[in-house]
Order: C-alpha cells, then sequence, then structure tokens
C-alpha cells in the first residue's frame, strides 16, 4: 500500500497500525506482510524497478490510475497527458523541475474506452564523459483490463459490471468514498485491487482462447482481435494481393 505525504499524524498511525496487523492475500511462499510506503518511496522503488524489470502494469482503467499518482503533466508531443513522476529542486534557482533521470508515463485517449499508454526511455544516468554514452530507462509495458476487455467483448465494462459478469470471486462494493483515511476506505480500496486481479485472470483465461500472435497489452479494439486473426490465417491484404500493370 502507499500513501499520500500530506497526511495527519492520526492518519499515518491508522494506515501503520492497519498494514502491521493485517495478514495480506498472497501466495503460500509470498510476502507475509503488508508493505507501506510514502508515495515518492513507492514511485522509486516499486514502479521503477517495476519498468526495469519490464513486468506487466495492470489496473483497470489504467490511465486514471496514473494520473492520480502523478506529481505533474504537460502536453506530450502526441497530443496526449506526459504524466511526471519525479522531481527535483533547483536549489538556485529553488524552482521545481522535473527529473530528466526519471520516466514519464504518455497516455493518449483514442476514445471513451481506449488508450495509448507508453513510457519515455529516459536516460537512467549523466552520460558518461569516456564514452559520451548513457543508459537508458527500458520501455514499460500496460495492460487496461478495460481496453482489453472492449477488445474480446466489443462492449464496455465498469470494473463492477465486469466483475459480475465474468463471475468473479471478489466483487467491486457499492461504498461512497469519503476522501479520509479509515478502515473502511482502505478495506474498500483493497478490494478493488482483489477485483481487477480476479478480472485480470478470467480476461487472460478468455483472451488465451484465441490462437493469436500479439499480447493482450496489444490489443486496443475489436478490430484487434480480427487482425490478429487475419495474420494467424496469413490472409493476405487487398494491397498484398492486387498488382497494378
Amino acid at each position: 500500500m502507499f500513501h499520500d505525504t500530506v497526511l495527519s499524524a492520526t492518519e499515518l498511525k491508522r494506515l501503520r497500525k492497519y498494514a502491521r496487523n493485517t495478514k495480506p492475500d498472497t501466495v503460500a511462499d509470498g510476502s507475509d506482510r503488508l508493505h507501506l510506503f510514502a508515495l515518492p518511496t513507492f514511485i522509486h522503488e516499486v514502479l521503477g524497478i517495476g519498468i526495469q524489470a519490464k513486468v506487466l502494469i495492470v489496473g483497470f482503467n489504467l490511465g486514471f490510475d496514473l494520473s492520480r499518482i502523478a506529481v505533474d503533466w504537460e502536453t506530450a508531443k502526441n497530443g496526449g497527458w506526459s504524466l511526471i513522476f519525479s522531481q527535483w529542486c533547483d536549489q538556485r534557482t529553488k524552482e521545481v523541475k522535473p527529473n530528466k533521470f526519471f520516466p514519464r508515463i504518455v497516455v493518449k485517449a483514442l476514445n471513451s474506452k481506449t488508450a495509448i499508454i507508453h513510457s519515455t526511455r529516459a536516460p537512467m544516468s549523466e552520460r558518461s564523459e569516456e564514452t559520451n554514452k548513457a543508459r537508458f530507462w527500458p520501455t514499460a509495458r500496460f495492460l487496461d483490463l478495460r481496453t482489453l476487455l472492449w477488445a474480446l467483448r466489443n462492449r464496455s465494462y465498469s470494473l463492477k459490471s465486469a466483475g459480475v459478469e465474468f463471475k468473479t470471486k471478489h466483487q467491486k462494493l457499492d461504498h461512497t468514498p469519503t476522501g479520509k483515511v479509515t478502515v473502511n476506505e482502505i478495506e474498500y480500496a483493497r478490494q478493488d485491487v482483489a477485483c481487477t486481479l480476479d478480472l485480470l485472470n478470467a480476461a487472460k483465461e478468455e483472451f488465451d482462447l484465441h490462437p493469436i500472435e500479439s499480447g493482450p497489452d496489444r490489443m486496443f479494439s475489436p478490430a484487434s482481435v480480427a487482425k490478429g486473426y487475419i495474420d494467424r490465417l496469413n490472409v493476405l491484404h487487398p494491397s498484398e494481393k492486387v498488382t497494378r500493370g
């Protein structure tokens, strides 16, 4: 779990107590305790390491989730949002600037159901004086389950309706968030994660029924699935079959 840095002492104490006294829902050989991070620590030690490891970062309506943990944003060159996750303070000018050594994540919505999400390949350090070369961050991998379900079923789902449709073990709770740090709010947020995990497994099981080579993170619409079948069947496009004399 992670939290904003602007919390009262009471709220922070409540979070720490919950993390200390709650057993996580992990596999037998997984962690036996919940880990609690302040947001900047989570960004660098969890998100950052995940990007370096090229793990698949999964969420439902993922662009929204990423925007909530970003510390700033700018307009991206492709017209989307360039989300900034790390900043530093210039001691000379006292100006807060984006950290050029941490990747940004760019989110561009194509429509109400699909967004293209990718990370920038920021340098990991200054260029070497000897070789004038720098090591760059790898490209992150993202899977928005809302987009995948749209591609598989040609239907727009919410997390709640998707859970009902796929009959997941965990269902989204009927709850109106208060914006306060309470045990009910913590458990509501954790239930959303459990719902998302169940939905990931259900969607992966259905996706694996399709004999297409592109991964689930490359499915952006029902047309992506159709194209996967065309490629699998080695069907030539008309432009490739017809030649002009």
